[in-house]
């Protein structure tokens, strides 16, 4: 009988420890998951706060096949793609073993807990074979292996895949590029946040990370640790370095010979960076030959970078380094095959070597239309297409051949080609990620980079990858600054990916708006990016911004580039001080740079330079010493509200930002004018947009105090800031200037 009792105990026991949870632990988190397969529980040590939203059952893991591919479930389930939810896990040690419902698969992902994080790494997928019926190991397309639904917080960072406040922080954080990651809205109000593989990339051996820590606060710490272990870009420490906000100018036609020019103009803005464009100096990207304004080449970049620097400012690069310009080698020279293939053709005719109607088997429907883009690669022969034939019978039609320097060749019927990925702008073509030749460009920026010592990269076009893009764009960033000897503190850059946050550090720069249209485009799209990137830890860069003249005519876009230019705007107000202002006082308020494009000797055109610079300046002087208090900061990111710094007796170390409002309208010339209360008094603002006096403006029967700062200037009375404004719009009526 003893016997008897002694076995039942050992098979309850069994049972007991088959069921019992499995817990996840460190210093600062304790992850509970249920024996058939869902999180239970996350807790933050530190405060005991629980992290995961009651109530929503979350697979801890699943699997994705894009068909059923067992011999049995693909006879009973539909065509399409099937999910299949974690029912099993058990902990061996420092491995989850989990299973799935409805298929025989094991993944088993490898445990580490550290002080600052958990990481989970699918290391094998092995397969239980059932003991009846013909059975194979079958595919799997994607994995989840690790995933949470966090309780909402003030913060959901969808980069970082973050969820924070005063009372926790999760994100789970990818280990390498591989690693597929998302952050979304799950049921029942949740964010959740995961980690998976892809067949088409990699499905074992990628990872994540779980960072817990008890405020938003801590977890850039836990972060940066996270960084150091896994040896990854400093984006921490990027983000925490004194010129992190800096603003720079853009040289996009800085030489030898200009360059003391560009250098004079930075500094009288009072920038702490200048950014060179590689077309400054470079005939294209791919190759970057030299051009002829740089006779010594590689010395001569230096020396300008050389004298930046002394000068007290850091310079930078732009690039392009995962496509190649149309003039450049590899296509003129080349026609290199190791382009991106955006649609393959396959030839159902011969063809000779001056035949423009191309035969191609299947209907060519998909193949791009659009200007520019419709570049064919026939062996090492680029045929461009004005037409296509969707009817049978199939045809490309006003084939131009032999173009960039190709040879017109004859091509046999079943001979593949590829319309190869011209980007957006259709000057460039994407890159073979998979060859070589991304390396080949890595090397060149390489020795620019390091042979001048550029301090911030710009990684422009980082969405012109071949898909998938959450792993193409990050890898062809990484590829480049694994190169460099000395890494830059900061970069920026195009298109957003989860594991580029540890390299693109300040976000990125939007293209130009007209001046117009200044405080729409930031509205609509700079500060709401400011917004969503500080949930990231993050910041976006306030330009790339123009500089216009008034009264001259904004240039448009021509029809070859495919761009529709709904600008309504022909001549324009030009860019005037208090468009600056706005801009520099949003990005001070969210701690981020701004960016122009301004040319020297435009600049020496325009009457308000000084005043439009003198701006920039105090801007970046109160925001980089750091002398705004979290209240002003708070205040000025309203989108709907716009400060100035008052003039006299300006110290930045005690900035007195003062709201003002738009009086004059954009169209009315010469006066732009604002007014303002400040210490009880109403006050008016106003210059002359396009000459360099600006005249004094009597109010009849007013007693006024006068200031001036340049060309700026001040009015102030003891009265209503509207009935000062409505009297000094009379002014000018009856000064005539309406």
């Amino acid at each position: 009988m003893k016997r008897v009792l002694a076995v039942v105990a050992v098979l309850c026991a069994t049972q007991l420890l088959a069921a019992a949870d499995v817990v996840v632990e460190s210093r600062r988190l304790r992850l509970v998951l249920s024996s058939d397969g869902y999180a239970k529980s996350l807790v933050a040590k530190e405060t005991g706060e629980e992290c995961l939203m009651p109530g929503v059952r979350l697979p801890f893991a699943t699997m994705l096949q894009k068909r059923p591919y067992d011999n049995e479930y693909k006879l009973m389930l539909p065509a399409k793609p099937w999910t299949h939810p974690a029912n099993r896990i058990v902990r061996e040690g420092d491995t989850l073993k989990i299973e799935f419902e409805d298929e025989f698969n094991i993944l088993e992902v490898a445990l580490r807990e550290t002080d600052d994080y958990v990481s989970f790494t699918p290391v094998k997928i092995g397969y239980r074979f059932e003991d009846f019926g013909n059975k194979r190991a079958t595919e799997i397309d994607e994995l989840v292996f690790a995933q949470l639904p966090l309780k909402p917080r003030a913060h959901f960072g969808r980069i970082l895949n973050t969820v924070w406040d005063d009372r926790a922080a999760v994100a789970m954080l990818a280990t390498a590029p591989e690693t597929r990651t998302d952050a979304e809205d799950g049921s029942n109000g949740a964010k959740v946040v995961l980690a998976g593989s892809d067949v088409s990339v990699k499905l074992t051996g990628t990872g994540a990370a779980l960072v817990v820590a008890a405020e938003g606060a801590q977890l850039p710490d836990r972060i940066d640790a996270f960084e150091r272990d896994f040896n990854l870009p400093r984006g921490v420490q990027s983000r925490r370095d004194p010129l992190y906000a800096a603003s720079y100018l853009f040289c996009g036609r800085i030489t030898p010979a200009n360059a003391d020019s560009h250098i004079a103009l930075a500094r009288q803005a009072g920038l702490r960076m200048m950014v060179i464009s590689y077309t400054a100096f470079a005939q294209s990207c791919g190759h970057y030959r030299w051009r002829k304004t740089y006779p010594n080449g590689l010395a001569d970049l230096k020396d300008i970078a050389d004298r930046i620097r002394a000068a007290g400012m850091v310079p930078g690069l732009h690039i392009h380094y995962n496509k190649v310009s149309t003039n450049d080698p590899y296509v003129v020279e080349l026609a290199d095959p190791r382009m991106s293939t955006a649609f393959e053709i396959v030839l159902a005719k011969d063809i000779g070597s001056d035949d423009d109607v191309i035969a191609v088997q299947g209907n060519p429907a998909r193949l791009w239309r659009e200007n520019g883009r419709r570049l064919v690669w026939l062996g090492r022969e680029v045929v461009s297409f004005d037409g296509i034939e969707t009817k049978e019978p199939y045809r490309l039609t006003g084939c131009r051949r032999g173009l960039f320097g190709s040879r017109a060749a004859a091509h046999a019927r079943g001979e593949y080609g590829r319309l190869v990925k011209v980007d957006d702008w259709p000057i460039f073509i994407v890159v073979d990620q998979e060859t070589e030749i991304a390396d080949e460009i890595a090397a060149r920026l390489a020795g620019i980079v390091d042979g001048c010592d550029f301090r911030m990269i710009y990684y422009d076009g980082a969405e012109d990858v071949p898909m998938p893009f959450w792993y193409q764009v990050p890898r062809a960033q990484m590829r480049v600054d694994n190169r460099f000897q000395h890494k830059p503190f900061a970069n920026e850059g195009a298109l957003k990916s989860h594991f580029g946050w540890h390299l693109i550090t300040r976000g990125n720069a939007f293209d130009t708006f007209p001046p117009e249209r200044t405080r729409e485009s930031m509205r609509k799209y700079v500060l709401r990016t400011a917004r969503q990137d500080a949930d990231d830890f993050s910041s976006v860069n306030f330009g790339w911004l123009s500089f216009r003249l008034p009264d001259s005519r904004l240039a448009k876009h021509g029809a070859a580039s495919g761009i529709v230019d709904n600008n309504p705007v022909d001549v324009t107000v030009g860019t005037q001080p208090d468009m600056y202002t706005f801009v520099a006082c949003k990005a001070a308020a969210w701690n981020a740079p701004l960016s122009m494009q301004v040319q020297p000797d435009a600049a020496a055109k325009h009457p308000r330079n000084a005043e439009i610079f003198t701006a920039i300046r105090r801007w970046e002087d109160v925001k980089l010493g750091g002398h705004l208090t979290a209240d002003q900061r708070k205040m000025l990111q309203d989108p709907n509200r716009e400060w100035f710094l008052w003039p006299v007796d300006f110290d930045a170390t005690r900035p007195d930002p003062v709201e003002w409002r738009l009086v004059t309208k954009d169209a009315e010339r010469p006066f732009r004018a604002f007014s303002y209360t400040r210490k009880g008094k109403a006050g008016i603002a106003y210059w002359c947009v396009n000459a360099k006096e600006t005249r004094e403006i009597s109010i009849p029967g007013l007693d006024v105090a006068r200031y001036a700062d340049g060309g700026m200037r001040f009015l102030e009375a003891d009265m209503d800031e509207a009935d000062l404004a409505a009297a000094f719009r009379q002014a000018l009526i009856a000064a005539g200037q309406h």
